[in-house]
C-alpha cells in the first residue's frame, strides 16, 4: 500500500493512471466484442474492413493538416484555441473535397486497390475523416488544459457506442458495412464529450476566435502542414501498407489475420502509449517553457514506457498463441502466430513513438518527415527482398520486423540527444 501512496503522490504518474483506465477500459471494450463479432463476420470481411480503416488511418491526419500539433505551442491560450479552430476548419474542407473526389473516381479506386466488394461503403471515408479530424483537434486542446479525465471518458465513449453498433448491424447481416459504419459511430460519440468540455474551459477564449489572427497563426506555424502532412502520410504508410501489400502480395485470409491481431494486441497497446504520449506533451510543452528543454520528462516518460512494455510484451511473446486459439478458436490460430513475430517490433514502437513527439515540440519537422520515409522505404525493400529471395510470408514478416527495429532504435537515440538540448 505504501508503494502505491507514493505513486500516486506523483501527479504524473496520475494523470497517465487517469488515461491508462480510460483507455484500459475502452480497449477491453471491443476486445470483448470481438469474441462476438468474430462469429458475426468472417476473415474475408475482416480484411474488408481493414483495407477501409488503413485509408481513414492514413489520411486522418492529413485533414487536418497536423495543426493540431502546433497547439501545445503556443503560451497564450487564445492562441491554442485559434489554432483547435483552424485545424478544424482544414478537417471540414477536406473532407467536402475528399467526397467530390470519390464521387468521380470511386469505381476506379476500388479496381486499383483491388477491393471492389467495399463498393458503395467506400463512401464513408470522408465522414470518418470528418470524425476523426475533429476528435483529433479537441483532444490536443484537453491535452494542453489538462483534463485527462474527460480525454478518458470520451474513449470509453467511443468503443462502446461502435462495438455496440458493430454487434447490432452484425446481426441484420449487413457485412462489411456493419462494422464500418460502427467505426463512424465510434469517432463520432468521442466528440459530444471532449467539445462540451473543452468549450467549458474556454469560453471566452471560443467567443473571441478572429479570422484575421487565424491566417496569422496558420502562416506562423506553416512548417506544421508542410512537413508535417507527408510526414505523417508516410508514417501512415509504413503501418498501413501491410494492409495492401498483404491481399495483394499473399491473401485476403491472411490479412484477416493480421486484422485480429491489430484488433486484439496492436491498437490497444498503441491506445495505452497514446495515453502516456499525452502525459509527457503535457509535460514537456510545460518544461520547455520553464527551463527550454524537456530532458527531465523524457528520462521520467522512457523509464515509465520501459517499466510497463517489457512485461506486457514478454508475456505476449510466450502466450498470444495460445490465448488467441483459445478465445477465437483453432481457425484463428494462425492470428497468434503473427502477433508473436511482431513483439519486438510492438515493443520499439510502443517505447519510441511517444517520445518522438519531442521533435514536433523543438520544431524539427525536416527530421520527422526524413524518418518517416525511411521507415517506408525499409517497408517495401523488406517485400522486394522477400520477392527476390522466394520468402514466404512469415519469413518476409520477420525480415520486415528486423529492418523496421534497428530504424525505431536509431531514431531513440536522435530524440534522445535532442531533449538534452536547448530549444533555439
Amino acid at each position: 500500500m505504501e508503494i502505491f501512496k507514493r505513486v500516486f503522490k506523483n501527479k504524473s504518474n496520475k494523470n497517465i493512471f487517469t488515461l491508462l483506465v480510460g483507455t484500459g477500459t475502452a480497449q477491453a471494450i471491443p476486445v470483448l466484442a470481438s469474441l462476438i463479432l468474430t462469429r458475426l463476420y468472417t476473415p474475408e470481411e475482416y480484411g474488408l474492413f481493414a483495407v477501409f480503416t488503413s485509408i481513414v488511418t492514413m489520411l486522418a491526419t492529413v485533414v487536418t493538416l497536423r495543426y493540431e500539433l502546433a497547439i501545445l505551442v503556443p503560451k497564450k491560450e487564445q492562441d491554442a484555441i485559434n489554432i483547435t479552430v483552424l485545424s478544424i476548419i482544414s478537417t471540414i474542407i477536406i473532407s467536402v473535397i475528399l467526397f467530390v473526389f470519390l464521387i468521380i473516381f470511386k469505381n476506379h479506386l476500388l479496381k486499383l486497390l483491388n477491393i471492389t466488394d467495399l463498393g458503395n461503403w467506400l463512401y464513408l471515408v470522408p465522414l470518418t475523416l470528418l470524425f476523426m479530424g475533429i476528435y483529433n483537434s479537441l483532444n490536443y486542446l484537453a491535452t494542453r488544459v489538462g483534463i485527462f479525465k474527460v480525454i478518458s471518458k470520451s474513449r470509453i465513449y467511443q468503443t462502446l457506442s461502435g462495438s455496440l453498433s458493430q454487434v447490432v448491424l452484425g446481426l441484420t447481416h449487413l457485412g462489411v458495412g456493419g462494422l464500418i459504419i460502427g467505426s463512424s459511430v465510434t469517432n463520432f460519440m468521442g466528440n459530444i464529450k471532449l467539445f462540451s468540455n473543452v468549450y467549458k474551459s474556454n469560453t471566452k477564449e471560443f467567443k473571441n476566435i478572429s479570422i484575421a489572427e487565424l491566417k496569422i497563426l496558420a502562416k506562423k506555424y506553416s512548417d506544421y502542414p508542410k512537413y508535417g502532412v507527408p510526414s505523417s502520410i508516410f508514417n501512415n504508410a509504413s503501418i498501413q501498407l501491410m494492409s495492401f501489400i498483404i491481399p495483394i502480395f499473399y491473401s485476403a485470409t491472411l490479412l484477416g489475420f493480421y486484422s485480429l491481431s491489430q484488433r486484439i494486441v496492436i491498437t490497444p497497446m498503441r491506445v495505452i502509449g497514446s495515453a502516456i504520449s499525452q502525459v509527457f506533451l503535457n509535460e514537456a510543452s510545460k518544461e520547455l517553457k520553464e527551463r527550454n528543454t524537456v530532458e527531465k520528462s523524457f528520462m521520467s516518460t522512457l523509464k515509465k514506457l520501459i517499466i510497463i512494455a517489457f512485461p506486457l510484451y514478454s508475456v505476449l511473446f510466450f502466450s498470444i498463441e495460445d490465448i488467441i486459439t483459445f478465445a477465437f478458436g483453432t481457425k484463428w490460430q494462425p492470428a497468434g502466430e503473427i502477433t508473436k513475430i511482431l513483439v519486438l517490433l510492438l515493443f520499439f514502437r510502443f517505447v519510441v513513438n511517444p517520445l518522438s513527439n519531442v521533435l514536433n515540440l523543438y520544431e524539427k519537422q525536416k527530421i520527422v518527415l526524413l524518418w518517416q520515409i525511411s521507415l517506408v522505404c525499409l517497408t517495401i525493400g523488406s517485400l522486394a527482398l522477400s520477392k527476390i529471395l522466394g520468402l514466404d510470408f512469415y519469413s518476409f514478416l520477420k525480415l520486415y520486423v528486423f529492418l523496421l527495429s534497428v530504424n525505431y532504435v536509431i531514431m531513440f537515440f536522435i530524440c534522445y540527444f535532442t531533449s538534452r538540448r536547448h530549444k533555439q
